[in-house]
């Protein structure tokens, strides 16, 4: 089934993607979509983390650019890939919402804290299950995202499924369930380097199977998105959508999750 929908689509302003706002849109229209969401890694205040980001002083031609973008059969959406970090949740509200015009926030957590005053990212070395949980858990709660990315990154790391990770799973899973939170089925994990499952094989980093399981088990509202990063991959993931079906996931759209839609 193909993909029709993603809100979580990256441009050349995150540093780590190629191709402006139109090629994208253009992309997404020869593949027959109809919404899509560009979603780059936030602007922050106070700069940190830059090399993931584009600076505060972007935004406004960012913003105007995905407006532009809209139309011709595809919806074009603005949103905003948010570290759920409390100290910029002014921002989030004042500037992204506010002033940027922000259709929707998905929330990742890329940075956890390592519990000595610094920052764990699980893509270069373990991160604590229990932090991970309790920040996730926190942006789910908070009531200012739509959805939680890759909630499953915790994959990132080779090694087997934990008692740990099913706890977070669990937790995760409940929240994302009581508030109407999405958790997203990540494409972009298909086209990323498998790691060492822990028992003599491999597996893909994130879709992580365990996790999906235990969401299907909680009833979690759930979304297939490609996390593209050039053009060429803006509807990948599309074989992610009867995998979700045969674990019994509950998938909504794009319409259950941003209000703009409906206008």
């Amino acid at each position: 089934m193909p993909l029709r929908e993603s809100l979580h689509v990256h441009t050349w302003r995150c540093g780590h993607a190629d191709g402006v706002v139109a090629d994208y849109a253009a992309a997404a229209r020869a593949a027959g979509m109809t919404v899509l969401g560009i979603a780059d890694h936030t602007p922050l205040p106070d700069g940190r983390w830059p090399e993931i980001r584009m600076p505060v002083s972007a935004l406004a031609t960012h913003a105007a650019e995905v407006r532009a973008a809209d139309g011709g059969g595809l919806r074009v959406l603005l949103g905003m890939e948010c570290e759920p970090l409390p100290e910029y949740f002014g921002f989030y509200d004042e500037v992204l919402r506010g002033q940027a015009g922000c259709d929707y926030l998905i929330a990742a957590c890329h940075f956890v804290a390592d519990g000595r005053g610094g920052w764990d990212w699980p893509g270069e070395r373990p991160v604590s299950a229990r932090r991970y949980t309790e920040q996730a858990v926190a942006a789910i709660a908070c009531g200012r995202f739509c959805a939680l990315a890759h909630p499953d990154l915790l994959g990132y790391t080779p090694g087997p499924w934990t008692a740990e990770h099913t706890a977070m799973a669990r937790d995760i899973c409940a929240a994302a369930a009581a508030h109407g939170v999405a958790l997203e089925l990540n494409g972009y994990g298909l086209r990323k380097p498998r790691v060492a499952d822990g028992a003599g094989g491999e597996r893909a980093i994130y879709p992580w199977l365990p996790f999906w399981e235990i969401a299907a088990a909680a009833g979690a509202p759930a979304v297939v998105w490609s996390d593209a990063h050039r053009p060429a991959d803006v509807a990948h993931g599309d074989e992610l959508i009867p995998w979700a079906r045969e674990l019994g996931l509950r998938l909504v759209g794009a319409g259950d999750l941003v209000p703009a839609l409906a206008r």
